[in-house]
């Protein structure tokens, strides 16, 4: 057998163990954390108030729980890959980190106030002097009290994400539902070799675009060949780091029969029925399969060509979740933002209206056109091993292999991707310029229409029967993508990329734009686009 697939029979920690206990020490520095975080909190409601904004404090504690779980990924994924017990600084939480991996269950073992010290500690050095510093300031204060919390009590979300819904409280398991907090589920993959991925555990909102980009990866290879030092997830997994097998049920309080002592989290996505060996006092498990769940069934099945609907790629994306309805509702409210003020101040005089309007207008063709420049580039270069790109790129070979599939997945499953970006990006945005209506025009009609650029991609696929009527007159007046415009993107590959108006096609293509920036890039660099290419199995048109 081999060592991989070895599960090390070691005796776990006893539930009596001092060192899962909470001591008065740390009482006190969780004390000191919860209210430091507290004040924060207090400082930027108490702003808000007498300020009379409120938008700005609520947008900024959004980031703060972003920036929260994205923080939470990369000091795990650092912690994971890098170092040793006798690392300066950071030596005693490697080595908790790795016993973490050996026995995961006794997470949940260890006391509120054990878990959140260190945290809090953390905490009180540093959010102290900026809420003396910023205590005016609602929007810091919303920032930094949001992000502060949730990443005291990241450790918390951690150990409720390795405990079974029954045990948790009702408030709990909705939170988990609901993608706000991290759930069983989805953290179940990181506890499987080689232990690279789903690294976030604050909410787990970021662990899809990290893994699917591969910016760990990418971080890794930048590590590398800076440093010279290898991650631990390119090496076998070694009895440091695989989960250990209960030796003795008598160590345990409660005997756990031919199970893993944290009950196989939750038997590994509930897929699993793992075959269990008895003897005596001896209970070998044998490790989880290595099973196709959410995060790579996608890329197995992206070479099919003409397979049955249950079989596509894109179903995962059929029954969008609470997770990416919340992405599409702050998306949305982001835009409306925009258009508020642009309507708000815009409408002082007709020369400030007028203005409004043409930048809104310009913002409408801007799109269009940023839609065909991106839609080019990803359809000729790259492919699914490009660093931070590469879901992207094979997506859009999927897109060509199967065209029909994009009409599938409902509303918020097309729009969410795109609500994200402009949740990160238009924000700031609307922060420094609110009072700019003709810049509120640009970017309100922009992000507006590119919120709902896949959706309209996709009404371009679809027949005018099965099309809402207010669609169809605005395909039919050229405000929005029409199937007839469309279709020729799908004979050749080599034109009409611009996918929001399609205002730009006939310009760009009798132009052509794109083939000579495509003749630049391959005297440039050397590469040559797909375009030049016949037709292959990567971007021909499947039959349906």
């Amino acid at each position: 057998m081999s060592k991989l697939n070895s599960t090390p029979l070691i005796t776990p920690p006893r539930l009596d163990d001092p060192s899962l206990k909470s001591t008065w020490s740390h009482r006190a520095w969780v004390a000191t954390g919860c209210t430091t975080v507290l004040a924060s909190l207090a400082a930027s409601l108490i702003g808000s108030i007498k300020s009379h904004i409120w938008l700005e404090p609520i947008l900024s504690g959004f980031f703060g729980y972003l920036f929260a779980d994205l923080a939470s990924g990369v000091y795990h994924w650092g912690i994971d890959n890098y170092g040793d017990a006798s690392t300066p600084l950071f030596g005693p939480q490697i080595d908790a980190f790795q016993g973490h991996h050996k026995y995961p269950w006794t997470i949940t073992k260890r006391q509120f106030a054990n878990k959140l010290h260190v945290l809090g500690r953390v905490i009180t050095y540093i959010v102290l002097p900026i809420n003396c510093i910023w205590h005016d300031q609602p929007v810091t204060m919303g920032f930094v009290g949001m992000a502060s919390g949730c990443i005291m009590f990241s450790q918390q979300f951690h150990a409720w994400a390795h405990e079974t819904k029954s045990k948790l409280p009702w408030l709990v398991v909705a939170l988990q539902d609901g993608g706000v907090l991290l759930s069983r589920s989805q953290h179940a993959s990181h506890h499987r070799p080689p232990y690279d991925n789903n690294y976030c555990i604050v909410s787990g909102v970021w662990n899809r675009v990290l893994d699917e980009n591969k910016v760990f990866k990418a971080l890794e290879m930048v590590v590398f060949f800076t440093l010279g030092r290898r991650p631990r997830s390119w090496s076998e997994a070694n009895s440091d780091w695989m989960e250990a097998t209960v030796v003795d049920s008598s160590a345990m309080k409660t005997p756990i029969e031919g199970k893993t002592a944290d009950d196989g989290l939750d038997r590994w996505c509930a897929n699993t029925h793992t075959p269990h060996h008895h003897s005596s006092n001896l209970h070998l498990t044998p490790p989880p399969p290595q099973l196709p769940c959410h995060n790579n069934s996608d890329k197995q099945m992206t070479k099919l060509i003409n397979p049955t609907f249950d079989d596509h790629p894109l179903i995962s994306l059929i029954e969008p979740t609470w997770f990416h309805r919340l992405w599409v509702a702050t998306g949305t409210t982001t835009v409306l933002f925009s258009l508020t003020n642009a309507v708000f101040y815009g409408a002082t005089d007709s020369y400030t209206c007028l203005r409004t309007i043409f930048a809104g207008f310009i913002g409408y063709l801007f799109v269009d056109l940023g839609s065909g420049v991106y839609h080019w580039v990803f359809d000729n270069y790259g492919d699914s091993s490009t660093p931070i790109l590469g879901s992207l790129i094979e997506a859009f070979r999927i897109h060509h292999d199967q065209p029909w599939a994009i009409t599938k997945p409902p509303f918020a499953s097309n729009l969410y991707l795109a609500a994200r970006a402009i949740t990160h990006v238009v924000p700031p945005v609307n922060l420094m310029w609110h009072d700019r209506p003709a810049v509120m025009g640009f970017v309100g009609v922009f992000s507006g229409f590119l919120l709902f650029a896949l959706q309209i991609h996709a009404w371009a696929h679809e027949s005018k029967g099965k099309l809402p009527a207010m669609v169809v007159a605005l395909q039919d007046a050229g405000v929005v993508l029409a199937q007839s415009r469309h279709a020729a993107h799908h004979r050749s590959f080599d034109r009409s990329y611009c996918i929001v108006s399609g205002v730009w096609n006939r310009v760009l293509d009798e132009s052509k734009v794109f083939e000579g920036l495509e003749k630049v890039v391959f005297f440039v660099f050397g590469v040559r686009p797909r375009s030049w290419s016949e037709a292959n199995s990567g971007g021909t048109v499947a039959d349906a």
